[in-house]
């Protein structure tokens, strides 16, 4: 098993927002907002199996959605942002590799 962290960073403004892994919701937070000083909304641990796994991070109220495929190895980080209306979902440099 591997903990697979998404941040949720700038952008987001009383959002309800889904994480879904390999289509199973795995979280739900209401009235998410970032929090300005610290360029984070939430910090979501998950336990997921290692290997590859379908990340997608859904706004339903807004009909945005972005999915990303990544190989959960250990410890394994994602950052979300919303720009331009739209979600982006990221890897930081030095984690390992999403496919």
């Amino acid at each position: 098993m591997g903990t697979l962290r998404i941040d949720l960073n700038g952008g987001f403004d009383q959002d309800v927002v889904e994480v879904w892994v390999d289509e199973e919701r795995r979280w739900r937070g209401d009235a998410v907002t970032t929090k300005f000083t610290r360029d984070l909304a939430a910090s979501i641990p998950l336990e997921v199996p290692d290997g590859p796994a379908d990340v997608r991070v859904v706004l339903p109220d807004k009909g945005v959605e972005q999915t990303l495929e990544v190989a959960v190895s250990g410890d394994t980080h994602l950052i979300a942002r919303v720009e331009d209306e739209r979600l982006v979902i990221t890897q930081p440099t030095g984690a390992p590799h999403s496919r």
